[in-house]
C-alpha cells in the first residue's frame, strides 16, 4: 500500500550506510586532518580503479533512471550486473597479472 514497503526496505539499507559513511568517514577524515597522520593511507592503483568504477556506476545509474522516468526495471538490473562484472574482471586482471607490485605502486600522492 502506498509504496510503504519499498520505503521501509530502502530505509533498512540507507540508514546503516549513512551511519557508516558519517561515522567512519568523518572520524577518519578529521583524525587525519587534525592529528599528524595517524592512519597510513597509500593511494594505489586499485583505489583509483575502484573510485573510477564507483563514479561510472553512479553516473550511469543516474542517466538510466532519468531516461526511464525514475523507474528501475530490468534494464537497470542488467546495467548494474554489467558494471559489477566489469569491475570484478578488471580488479582480478590487475591482481593476477601485476600482483602485489601493482598494488604497492604509489602514484606519487601520500596522505
Amino acid at each position: 500500500r502506498g509504496a510503504m514497503p519499498v520505503m521501509a526496505a530502502a530505509a533498512c539499507i540507507a540508514a546503516p550506510l549513512l551511519d557508516l559513511l558519517f561515522g567512519v568517514g568523518l572520524a577518519g577524515l578529521l583524525g587525519n586532518w587534525l592529528v599528524a597522520s595517524p592512519f597510513a593511507m597509500e593511494l594505489n592503483v586499485q583505489l583509483y580503479v575502484t573510485e573510477c568504477f564507483l563514479v561510472f556506476a553512479l553516473v550511469s545509474m543516474l542517466c538510466l533512471l532519468l531516461t526511464n522516468g525514475m523507474k528501475a526495471g530490468t534494464n537497470f538490473g542488467v546495467m548494474l550486473l554489467i558494471v559489477y562484472t566489469g569491475f570484478m574482471v578488471t580488479v582480478l586482471i590487475l591482481e593476477i597479472w601485476f600482483g602485489k607490485s601493482m598494488m604497492k605502486f604509489n602514484l606519487g600522492i601520500n596522505l
